[in-house]
């Protein structure tokens, strides 16, 4: 049956109160952001009428992001990912 879900989310609210969890709040917007663009990039540069102003402004500020923003980015991914693993295996 598992770990009661009251116990995982104590857990894991415990866990994104730490430190490495803070300093991670902005890694969706970094990535999500960069492969939204990445994934519309020609599109957008040849028709950007075509797409609404939200997604515009949701999608163009990763072109503010370097390469090396999006690779910390992932690596952080992978370590937060990493540390959650043992709360995930209980349920």
């Amino acid at each position: 049956m598992g770990v009661p879900w009251s116990k995982v989310v104590v857990s894991s609210l415990r866990l994104l109160k730490s430190n490495r969890a803070s300093r991670g709040a902005s890694l969706p917007i970094k990535v999500l952001k960069t492969e939204i663009f990445s994934i519309h990039q020609k599109d957008l540069v040849a028709r950007p009428g075509d797409f609404g102003a939200d997604f515009r402004a949701r999608a163009l500020p990763a072109v503010l992001f370097t390469a090396n923003d999006y690779v910390q980015a992932t690596s952080e991914h992978r370590r937060m990912v990493a540390e959650m693993a043992p709360i995930y295996r209980q349920l």
